[in-house]
C-alpha cells in the first residue's frame, strides 16, 4: 500500500525533518516478517529460518536478517516524511547484536544536518530491540525530492 502522494515543495519538506528532529518507530519481528523477507531475497539460511540451525550456530534462536533491519529503517524514514521521492544517496552500519524472533526493534533517527544547497539530510541511527540492547547503529544521507 503507497502513501498518498502530495506536492510539497523541497523547502516545507526541509521544514518539516528540521521540526521532527528525532522520532522513533517500533518494529515487531515475526515470523512472517522473516519468511515473507526470506522469499523476497531468497535467503534461506538456516540462521533465519531454523531454530535448531540458529542455536547450533550460537544464537538463542532464529534471527532476522541484517538487510531486513536496514529495510526497517528505509521504511521508517519513508513513512515518517510527507509526500514521496525521499531516496537514500549513502548509508553506513555497524550491526552490534542480533535482532531475534519475536523481538520488538525501535529505530529511532536523529537529524544531524541539513544541507540546503544539495537538499539533502543526514542523520544518525540507532536501533536497539526491547531490552534496550543495541542491535545496529550508523548515518544515513537521505535526497530531499
Amino acid at each position: 500500500m503507497n502513501k498518498k502522494s502530495r506536492i510539497i515543495d523541497t523547502e516545507d519538506r526541509i521544514k518539516i525533518i528540521i521540526r521532527k528532529k528525532i522520532f522513533k518507530k517500533k518494529f515487531d519481528i515475526s515470523e512472517k516478517l522473516i519468511h515473507n523477507l526470506a522469499n523476497t531475497i531468497n535467503d534461506f539460511n538456516g540462521l533465519h529460518m531454523d531454530k535448531d540451525t540458529a542455536v547450533l550456530m550460537g544464537f538463542n534462536k532464529q534471527i532476522f536478517h541484517g538487510v531486513g533491519l536496514l529495510g526497517l529503517l528505509s521504511s521508517s524514514i519513508y513513512n515518517e516524511f510527507p509526500g514521496d521521492g525521499y531516496s537514500i544517496l549513502s548509508l553506513n552500519s555497524k550491526f552490534n547484536a542480533p535482532a531475534y524472533l519475536d523481538d520488538i526493534v525501535i529505530v529511532k533517527i536523529e537529524l544531524v544536518k541539513i544541507y540546503k544547497l544539495s537538499n539533502t539530510a543526514k542523520f544518525d541511527f540507532l536501533i536497539t530491540n526491547h531490552l534496550s540492547n543495541k542491535i545496529s547503529s550508523g548515518d544515513v544521507i537521505v535526497k530531499v525530492p
